[in-house]
């Protein structure tokens, strides 16, 4: 397996057990299809196989605490702002898995 496709299969799984701690897994697969305000009508397959997993990610940590993700609603300058965070997020994500 290519090494890019390895790490998008590693990123899918990673996704797959974030939603595990949020929902059931026979539920996994509706929410993934389901079309959603917060992605401009799409669904969360249509982020992942669009490589937009930072989209999701975001998503996920608003479920998880609780508070709305607003980011959809946001100015373009708020919105870039809030990727910086995301990536940030992510990264430090990213850091701690690998301890």
């Amino acid at each position: 397996m290519s090494p890019v496709y390895a790490a998008k299969l590693r990123e899918i799984q990673s996704v797959y057990n974030e939603l595990k701690q949020l929902m059931k897994p026979e539920e996994i697969g509706s929410w993934l299809r389901t079309e959603m305000e917060e992605f401009e009508g799409r669904a969360p397959e249509d982020l992942i196989s669009k490589g937009e997993t930072g989209r999701l990610w975001a998503s996920l940590f608003y479920l998880r605490s609780g508070a709305p993700d607003l980011s959809h609603r946001a100015r373009p300058q708020q919105k870039a702002e809030m990727e910086g965070v995301r990536w940030l997020n992510n990264s430090t994500r990213t850091m701690s898995h690998r301890r």
